[in-house]
């Protein structure tokens, strides 16, 4: 019991559950064409004619109009679709179906990842009625005054984050719509696990500070070798594991390819693991232990680590997506016994070609 504290209704900003089936949230940042409908996954995506036409009533419109006068495009999440859903979800339907569309909203920037190849390249698509896009600080215009005189420092940083249907293409994430695609119900671990590093994806990219960004970033990678909550993973672990996959399973150069502008000397991604544990030394051990900066901007971060593990990050589930792993794994242990039997493998190969 509080005491000193009036009484009265739940506070205005806690979350509350609701039990229902459908539900049909605004979107900002992606623009569907007019009294059109796009489906992906099992989500429909549709603009506000559409929307008018087949689900708002007369009596609705009003209110409907007040709330949601700023936004065009809404999604629709009916967990009809998902299979049995009772009890799944402590937290409510509604949160459940927030859940779904976080993932189905990662699943796109997947692919807007795959189909741009430009690992600078972003756009924000968020649940919001805002019909606008919260930026720092540092990102919005603002006025510079030196000499008794002043300028505009323009920044269209939030109209270029906007996103269209042409902005990405889900044929090229076939395997991440069939997971999504699937009843809640027969997921394996696995496929679980896949969405939802995709549902804190979507948080990562609508995060407007840097610095929350990088952190976020590193917690899906501890997230998605973490095969339970004991588990002692440390940043050496992960590098190790991160060397085998793109050196050895895949040889891939993931690294080489960053833009010279954020990372002038080419990173190697034969030294992915010494290149991992050394930012996991700055942004997540130093910070946690609070070795901060007074004169260095909190929201701020070197963004050449941060475009690094969002390129590990991105090009890590396009592989965990794949047929190859899909089939043999069912679980996190499975998917790092899968990745320690090919460095075995690819040993014993070494071994034997002396």
């Amino acid at each position: 019991m509080f005491y000193g504290v009036p009484r009265g209704p739940i506070v205005q900003y806690a979350h509350r559950p609701i039990d229902k089936d459908r539900f049909i949230f605004p979107i900002t940042g992606l623009k569907v064409s007019i009294n059109n409908i796009k489906t992906i996954g099992l989500i429909d995506f549709i603009d506000k004619e559409y929307l008018i036409q087949n689900f708002i009533g007369s009596r609705l419109l009003a209110e409907f109009n007040r709330n949601f006068k700023a936004v065009n495009t809404f999604a629709v999440v009916n967990l009809r679709e998902y299979g049995d859903c009772e009890g799944l979800c402590r937290d409510g339907n509604n949160s459940l179906a927030l859940q779904l569309l976080k993932q189905t909203i990662g699943g796109i920037y997947l692919s807007i990842f795959n189909k741009i190849r430009d690992i600078d390249h972003e756009k924000r698509i968020v649940i919001s009625n805002k019909g606008i896009h919260e930026v720092d600080e540092g990102l919005n215009p603002y006025i510079v005054m030196h000499n008794s005189s002043c300028h505009v420092y323009h920044n269209n940083v939030e109209e270029n984050l906007n996103a269209t249907m042409s902005d990405f293409d889900i044929n090229n994430i076939p395997n991440v719509i069939k997971i999504l695609q699937k009843s809640l119900k027969e997921k394996n671990q696995y496929e679980k696990k896949i969405c939802k590093v995709l549902e804190i994806m979507y948080s990562n990219f609508n995060e407007c500070y840097s610095r929350e960004r990088i952190i976020k970033w590193s917690i899906i990678l501890n997230y998605i070798f973490r095969e339970n909550n004991s588990q002692n993973i440390k940043s050496t672990d992960i590098g190790r594991k991160l060397k085998i996959i793109f050196n050895v399973i895949e040889e891939k150069e993931i690294l080489e390819y960053l833009p010279k502008y954020i990372t002038p000397e080419v990173k190697k991604t034969k030294n992915i693991s010494s290149i991992m544990i050394d930012i996991y030394s700055r942004i997540r051990n130093d910070l946690m232990h609070g070795k901060i900066e007074y004169y260095t901007e909190y929201a701020i971060c070197d963004a050449k680590d941060l475009i690094i593990l969002k390129a590990i990050v991105m090009e890590l589930l396009n592989i965990m997506v794949q047929d190859e792993y899909l089939n043999y794994c069912t679980s996190t242990k499975e998917f790092n016994t899968y990745i320690e039997k090919k460095e075995t493998e690819n040993i014993e190969k070494h071994k034997n070609s002396r």
